[in-house]
């Protein structure tokens, strides 16, 4: 299995963010690739800058990536840094809100988008939601306290 992250399948973009040395976008497009060609399971962590990532021109490249390198499962993950910070870094047309981009479409769309486009893609997300533990917890006599285990799966 091989999986790489992005932000993008926009160079200018992908290099905002990550800042390679020695490597550029079309090196990972091209592992994904070689990886399809051999056979080899291959995902993409796609980090989501709602604004940026459901931006009619991400999701158009976005799309085209994901057919030309044969990817079979895309795990949306949050994003990691202040966005503030990111957009500052980002060209100014392919910061959020640039007519450059087109219309931002919203992250619902952007889902809907690739499982339409691609009905084989397998789309998913590892985060879970937070259920509190009322009833023990008050029969316990210690207040609304949040649980930590995940939600049951019929919540999410």
């Amino acid at each position: 299995m091989l999986r790489a992250s992005t932000i993008s399948a926009r160079p200018d973009t992908y290099a905002a963010y990550y800042r390679p040395i020695g490597y550029t976008l079309q090196d990972v497009k091209r592992s994904l690739q070689l990886a399809r060609d051999a056979g080899v399971y291959s995902s993409i962590n796609l980090l989501c800058y709602p604004g940026l990532t459901d931006a009619e021109a991400e999701v158009t490249a976005l799309l085209e990536f994901l057919r030309e390198t044969g990817v079979r499962m895309v795990q949306l993950r949050n994003l990691t840094i202040d966005p503030e910070v990111l957009r500052d870094r980002l060209p100014l047309e392919n910061r959020p809100g640039s007519p450059a981009l087109g219309s931002v479409l919203g992250m619902q769309t952007l889902i809907q988008v690739l499982h339409r486009e691609l009905p084989d893609l397998v789309v998913g997300n590892f985060s879970r939601a937070v259920r509190r533990r009322t009833d023990a917890i008050r029969a316990a006599g210690a207040g609304d306290a949040p649980a930590t285990e995940p939600a049951p799966l019929e919540a999410r």
